[in-house]
């Protein structure tokens, strides 16, 4: 399979039988596996896609950032109730499948906790003294621990959920 998409910076991933791929013009592609578009989505408007989309378990919804928001899409690739969510320069989205939280952080200092179901529903707790960029997050479940380093050149480990 060959698609001629456009630049793309980040990896395609394969979710549920569906591989989805974002690229630099912000644009999102969903195909099956052998290699027919199932949808697209160039409509976002918000920059990049940032690195990866992360898929939201126990859904068919995906998830990803562009350059002052975070989505989440449906199985059409269209953006579901109340998303996006506006952060300065997000990271890539993590997912956390048990709780149904995204854990993302931004060029604010903040890593934010955003229910999936309900995206007003966020938390949020300042790293360090909050002037360095937030990276994407990794989690540990069985610590109950989530991992994130900074451009200031730390790593933090943050108790997950957040407060």
């Amino acid at each position: 399979m060959g698609r001629d998409i456009g630049n793309v910076d980040g990896s395609p991933i394969l979710f549920n039988g569906v591989i989805y791929v974002g690229t630099v013009a912000g644009h999102v592609y969903a195909y099956d596996t052998s290699g027919t578009e199932l949808w697209s989505n160039t409509t976002l408007a918000d920059g990049p896609v940032k690195g990866f989309i992360f898929p939201q378990f126990g859904s068919p919804n995906v998830l990803l950032s562009t350059s002052t928001k975070v989505w989440s899409l449906d199985a059409a690739g269209v953006p579901n109730t109340n998303w996006p969510v506006s952060l300065a320069s997000p990271s890539i989205p993590l997912f956390s499948w048990g709780s149904n939280h995204v854990i993302v952080g931004d060029a604010g200092g903040k890593l934010y906790q955003i229910h999936a179901s309900d995206p007003t529903v966020i938390t949020s707790v300042t790293l360090g003294d909050g002037s360095s960029n937030v990276g994407a997050p990794s989690l540990d479940l069985l610590n109950s621990v989530i991992y994130v380093g900074t451009d200031g050149g730390i790593i933090y480990a943050v108790d997950f959920p957040l407060p």
